[in-house]
């Protein structure tokens, strides 16, 4: 980050404690250091306390203050699962099964026809690097 905010606050931690000797109860306080950012979105980030957005990569921030597209970026939750499922899982000979790849894999349940055309969208733009 940028600026001189350190993006973390001291929180007061109260644990209880019994004595087992005694039977007496008390509380111990504790001062522990949190971070202050919440996220906005996918890949951003805010500081509750000076309002600093960060970026979870380059892609995201260049996309946020450059306008450079990214398809990642621009995906549902659900493209995002769907995309790492195809690039984690398959293997560049498996990429012409676009069709056993749908029928295998259960994301939330059926796919949308935008969704099913992200899929076709994505084996095709493998079988062009793999040519």
């Amino acid at each position: 980050m940028k600026n001189s905010c350190k993006h973390q606050r001291l929180v007061e931690v109260k644990t209880p404690v019994y004595n087992d000797y005694t039977g007496d109860k008390s509380i111990d306080i504790d001062w522990v250091w949190e971070d202050t950012f919440e996220d906005i979105d996918l890949h951003r980030y805010k500081c509750t306390q000076c309002g600093e957005i960060g970026y979870y990569s380059s892609a995201a921030e260049n996309y946020y203050t450059k306008g450079i597209k990214n398809e990642v970026i621009t995906m549902t939750d659900k493209k995002v699962k769907i995309y790492r499922e195809i690039e984690e899982k398959l293997k560049p000979s498996q990429y012409f099964d676009v069709f056993t790849y749908i029928k295998s894999v259960k994301l939330d349940g059926t796919y949308t026809i935008d969704e099913l055309k992200f899929i076709i969208e994505i084996f095709e733009k493998h079988l062009k690097e793999n040519d």
